[in-house]
């Protein structure tokens, strides 16, 4: 099965933060179900939220995207202090399902 490699730069997604989170208006839903600003990932027992970059991304643009991610979480969660020091970043594989062979 073929995969994809990224990283994924994120934050540990406390139970505080996904209850903020949980109760964002329909205006702000956006910005968490679309994976153009915040995804949640669950790895093994812990969820996190944060963003997926191309693997091999610049110094200064992964400062810029973990700036970004913490802009986005205030924004949804006022008042939730988080510090940029805390991202993690996690490479990560993803598999992606094969098409099925077309029949000529």
């Amino acid at each position: 099965m073929p995969s994809e490699q990224f990283i994924f730069i994120g934050f540990p997604l406390e139970a505080a933060l996904a209850e903020r989170f949980a109760a964002c208006g329909e205006g702000s839903r956006a910005f968490l179900t679309d994976p153009l600003y915040l995804e949640v990932l669950k790895l093994g027992d812990r969820d996190y939220v944060g963003k997926r970059v191309e693997v091999g991304l610049a110094g200064d643009r992964l400062e810029d995207t973990v700036r970004s991610v913490v802009s986005l979480i205030a924004r949804l969660a006022p008042g939730f202090e988080i510090e940029p020091g805390d991202a993690r970043l996690l490479a990560l594989e993803e598999k992606v399902p094969q098409e099925a062979p077309r029949e000529m």
